[in-house]
Parts: structure tokens; C-alpha cells; sequence
């Protein structure tokens, strides 16, 4: 049986409840807290045979809120929302957007006056104060399944001075660099503007290069004074480059690898050896632009710390 108990612990005077999961197969999980994502399904039964509904059964709606039925306006959970590079119209109980809804359908009730502006499912979470995550746009699994070419690049940035830190992952399309989704977590008060920026990055739009350096305010504290999207940058470029010198790589050895194949005569002669000096050097090159990309990430040990965890956080997210 899977079942949830909350238990009260102490460090030194200081109170502490501890939540403990257990599971079917009898494992056991410790948890400061644990959160409950059950999901939402709309309450739609009454409307059910007279509009049409869309994914999960949300009445769908126009860009003015107005249902298959003229005289009929939907918002909030119950409706369905049209989502930045999406291609249908999902269901996403969100209050932001229930409350833009529902301004825009009082406004069209006497006739289409002023449509919705796509949502992005722009979201923001605290955690006792000091955690927060927050996400907006796509992730890049479901960009991929929503047929784009993309990528995701992190970053993180630590303060000088305490453990304050922020974690981002932007993802964006391969080749125009357009940016379609963002997840941020950490104890920094900038987390959340981040998510408001790369929204309206979104909606407009707008790839890397367009706000890499746009006049963002100096982050006073931080080891790397830089802006979160000139840090996303440098390091999308990095990666392409070393994409480029891998590449470079592959046809240098299956070269090489034809010319083993024609017998050892062709092993010893001199255009051999020099390909397989070229292959080192490649090589080099490769490790090189690696460490570059460490300057910008944790240390070295900080990212083998931190591996599974940024993993499992890419994928909760």
C-alpha cells in the first residue's frame, strides 16, 4: 500500500517536520516536503454536448474566448488555452491566464474587440522562503514533440559571499537560436524576472542573439557579474563550437579508418601519420573548448555533485 506519514524531528531546539513516502514494492523515501501532482481535469459535464471540447475535455475556445456557440464565452479551468509554438490548443489551468481570459471575454461579450495573447504557462513556486523554481515556454521534451530541431543549454551562477545561487536551463531552436523555453531553480531574488523576461521572449519571438545584451541590471554579487541570458550565450556558442570540432572529428577518423583498411603499407606512409597527428590535435582542441565551458558552469567537481541532481531536475520540471 502507498502511503504518506509526516513526522516531527528536531535539530538542536529547532522543530522539523520530515515526510516519509512509502511505495507498493515497500521502498521508502525521506522528503522535507512532498508535493502532489495529481493534475486537473476540467469540470465540463453540462457543456459537454453543447459546445465542443477540446484536450481533456476543456470547452474550446477562440483568440476572444468565444465557444463554438456564439453567445457562449469560456475562461479559466475550464477552457482550453492556445500555448506559444504549440499547435493545438491545450488544456492549462492557470490563474495568470484565467485572469487575462476572463478580462478579454468581458471586453468581446458585445463583439471581437481584442484577442488573447498566446500564454507561455509562465509559473513561479516558492519553497520555505528561500527555494523557488519557476518555468515558462516549453520544455525540451515537448518541444521536440512539437516537431522542433532544438536544444537545451545550463547555467548557473553563484553569489560571492553565501550559498545564494540560481540554476537555469533556456531551451532553443538549433540554427535560428530562437528560444523557446526556460526552468530556473535557487535561493536568488532574480529567479522569478527571469521567467517574466524569457516569456515575453517568447511571444515575440526573440532568439538568443536579440537579448544577449540588451541593458540588464549589474548583479551585484554574483562571481559572474553578467546577465543570465549573456551567460546563456557564451555557452550555446561554446557548444556549437565544439559540435562543429566533433564533427570535424568523425570525418578525420573514418578517413583514417579507410585508409587502416587498405593495408599496412598505408599505415606507415606519411599522409597516414600526419591524419592520425591531425586526430590528436582535433582531440586537443575538443578537451580545450570543454574546460573553456567550466569557467562559466560550477568547477569541475561541483557539476559531478550536481549531475544526477540537474538531471532529475531537467526532467521534473
Amino acid at each position: 500500500e502507498e502511503k504518506i506519514e509526516n513526522t516531527n524531528a528536531y535539530e538542536g531546539n529547532v522543530g522539523k517536520i520530515i515526510s516519509r513516502v512509502f511505495t507498493r514494492d515497500g521502498r521508502e523515501f525521506v522528503a522535507d516536503g512532498v508535493i502532489y501532482a495529481t493534475g486537473f481535469r476540467p469540470n465540463t459535464f453540462l457543456a459537454a454536448e453543447q459546445l465542443e471540447l477540446g484536450d481533456k475535455g476543456a470547452i474550446l475556445v477562440d483568440d476572444y474566448m468565444q465557444t463554438s456557440h456564439p453567445d457562449v464565452f469560456a475562461v479559466g479551468d475550464c477552457a482550453t488555452t492556445n500555448v506559444t509554438n504549440m499547435k493545438n490548443p491545450t488544456y492549462v489551468p492557470h490563474v495568470s491566464d484565467a485572469i487575462r481570459e476572463g478580462d478579454v471575454a468581458a471586453i468581446n461579450l458585445m463583439g471581437p474587440k481584442i484577442k488573447l495573447n498566446k500564454s507561455q504557462g509562465t509559473y513561479k513556486l516558492n519553497f520555505d522562503e528561500e527555494m523557488t523554481l519557476c518555468m515558462t515556454g516549453l520544455s525540451l521534451e515537448k518541444a521536440k514533440e512539437q516537431g522542433f530541431d532544438c536544444k537545451s543549454v545550463y547555467v548557473r551562477n553563484d553569489y560571492v559571499n553565501s550559498d545564494g545561487y540560481y540554476e537555469t536551463w533556456v531551451i532553443y531552436e538549433k540554427g535560428t537560436h530562437k528560444i523557446l523555453g526556460l526552468q530556473s531553480k535557487g535561493v536568488s531574488p532574480e529567479i522569478a524576472a527571469q521567467a517574466d523576461i524569457i516569456s515575453l521572449a517568447i511571444q515575440n519571438g526573440t532568439t538568443i542573439d536579440d537579448i544577449e545584451y540588451i541593458d540588464f541590471y549589474y548583479k551585484h554579487g554574483f562571481k559572474n557579474p553578467k546577465s543570465f541570458m549573456k551567460l546563456v550565450a557564451d555557452k550555446v556558442r561554446q557548444q556549437e563550437k565544439i559540435e562543429k570540432q566533433q564533427k570535424e572529428l568523425a570525418e578525420l577518423e573514418r578517413i583514417y579508418n579507410d585508409r587502416i583498411k587498405l593495408g599496412v603499407e598505408h599505415i606507415k606512409d606519411e599522409d597516414t601519420q600526419g591524419l592520425f597527428q591531425t586526430i590528436l590535435d582535433k582531440k586537443k582542441q575538443i578537451e580545450d573548448l570543454k574546460s573553456q565551458i567550466d569557467i562559466i558552469e560550477p568547477s569541475e567537481q561541483n557539476n559531478e555533485e550536481n549531475n544526477e541532481e540537474n538531471k532529475q531536475e531537467t526532467s521534473l520540471i
